[in-house]
Order: C-alpha cells, then structure tokens, then sequence
C-alpha cells in the first residue's frame, strides 16, 4: 500500500465498483475538474438479446453485464421494454470479446444464448403533398 501517488504516476484503487460507474475523477483537492468521458464512444453498431439457457442463472447474468458494462466504456446493457437483457457493442469482433469476457470472468459457467444481431428500424409519416413539394422544388 502506497501513502501518496505523484503527478503522472498510474495506480490502482480497489473497492470502487458501487461508487464509480464506467469514469470518475479521483483527487485530494476539491478544485480539480472533473474528467468526463466522451459524449459519444460507442454508437451500440451491433446489439444483441442475451439471456442464460438456465431460467436460475438470469440475475447471475445481469450482475456480468453490470460489471461489463462497467469495465468497458464501448459497451451499454439495458432491459429493453420486452424484458430481455440488451448489449450494444461496437462490432462484431467487439462483441465475440464481450461474450468471451462474460464467459470468462464476469459471468462465469453461466451456458448463454445470443440472439441474431437486432436491427433497429424507424418508421415515419411523412405528408404526401408536402413530400411531392419538396420534389418538384428540387426537380425530381
């Protein structure tokens, strides 16, 4: 154990895991900034519904996503309004490495299924004369 860590210097502090979520800012003077994450990691470009094969090992599971989303912050997981347990990843070999480390650290023995990637789609009404305006007004 260390009193004291100077500028520059990289250490690790344990026991953090109900006070800071994803980022934080750790210092001895109350005027220091705070450092906050980037607006925008991670776009969630491939999403999944992940769910244990085991009925028993649900809130096993949501304790590993809770910690993955925790530890990695390209990750989101969200209980979607149909109650399945979402994981939003940057791609596919991103989210084969969340799976991995599910199965090996954060939720480890749990047996998962995984959907096909979901494929959010959004819909509108647009007005048809408003529609055939715009494209007489651009020549089409």
């Amino acid at each position: 154990m260390i009193e004291e860590a100077p500028a520059g210097c990289i250490v690790g502090i344990a026991d953090l895991e109900g006070i800071i979520l994803k980022t934080g800012t750790i210092s001895t003077s109350r005027l220091c900034p705070n450092f906050q994450k980037s607006k925008v990691i991670s776009l969630g470009l491939v999403k999944v519904a992940i769910e244990s094969e085991n009925l028993g090992d649900m809130d096993r599971l949501k304790e590993g996503l809770i910690k993955l989303d925790r530890s990695d912050p390209s990750v989101n997981f969200y209980i979607n309004s149909q109650g399945e347990y979402i994981l939003s990843t940057c791609g596919e070999v991103h989210l084969e490495r969340c799976v991995k480390d599910l199965q090996d650290d954060f939720a480890k023995g749990i047996k998962l299924h995984i959907s096909d990637p979901i494929i959010t789609f959004k819909e509108t009404i647009v007005n048809q004369k408003l529609a055939d305006k715009k494209k007489r007004v651009k020549g089409g």
